[in-house]
């Protein structure tokens, strides 16, 4: 069964001939392993790309007739591997998701830039970026083909089917990405629900406080923590999983 933070600063203090303690706060030491045990996860996080870390999601949408092709990143969500939209139309309606392209805000730019503004199907809002409103056209007689975000957490798009909807839709979309982690200082807080992880967490963090508050190595401790991390990296999908192109966008959406 997957261990709480406290039974984890628990287990790492007896180890350590330490107090007992029953709560995290209970005495600076035990405060501190459980800072180590933070540092520990985090740099896991780092290191090892963990599946149970992404997830399916919707993107978030304007709402705002005046912004119809932007939509934002979930707060939840770290960054995006793809996106599909529902490209229905006015006299098909069978859902048919479709991946949607990214690209380069400059390549983007360059394309809607040559966009005539005087033909019936061309229109443009304005993007607000640090309080400056920028002109962005987009075409309203096709679903969306490509996006791309000027900040790393909006998410602008080419077109709109303008006759379908005067917004893109947060139901219409289906996407994939890094969920965002937040490690929370609380007794009950479990860091990882698999064992294989909270085990090479455990043995990471144990190794971690011998050397920074014992000033000395615990062999066993380094041992286990080497052997978990060669155990995950090997182990770690329970399916097969193969990288397409599009998953290799350096850096998309990603929280700095």
């Amino acid at each position: 069964m997957s261990a709480t933070l406290i039974e984890i600063v628990q287990d790492i203090l007896s180890a350590m001939d330490s107090d007992e303690v029953n709560s995290i706060s209970d005495t600076t030491e035990s405060l501190q392993v459980a800072t180590i045990v933070k540092n520990a996860y985090n740099d896991i996080l780092t290191e090892i790309e963990l599946p149970t870390e992404y997830t399916l999601f919707k993107l978030d949408s304007s709402g705002n007739p005046a912004k119809p092709v932007q939509m934002s990143i979930p707060d939840n969500i770290d960054n995006i591997e793809w996106i599909k939209y529902n490209k229905v139309t006015v006299e098909d309606t069978t859902q048919q998701f479709k991946e949607i392209e990214f690209l380069p805000k400059e390549n983007f730019l360059r394309m809607v830039h040559g966009f005539n503004s005087d033909d019936d199907n061309i229109a443009s809002f304005n993007y607000t970026m640090d309080g400056v409103d920028f002109p962005i056209l987009y075409r309203t007689d096709i679903n969306p083909q490509y996006y791309t975000s000027f900040n790393d957490r909006d998410v602008v798009f080419d077109a709109i089917l303008i006759d379908v909807d005067t917004t893109l839709q947060s139901t219409k979309t289906m996407c994939y990405g890094k969920k965002t982690s937040v490690f929370t200082m609380s007794d009950s807080f479990v860091p990882f629900t698999e064992d294989k992880y909270s085990s090479f967490l455990f043995n990471s963090a144990k190794a971690l406080a011998f050397a920074e508050l014992k000033q000395m190595t615990n062999a066993k401790a380094e041992k286990a923590e080497r052997r978990a991390r060669i155990k995950t990296q090997s182990s770690k999908r329970a399916v097969p999983y193969a990288r397409p192109q599009y998953d290799y966008i350096s850096g998309y959406g990603r929280r700095t």
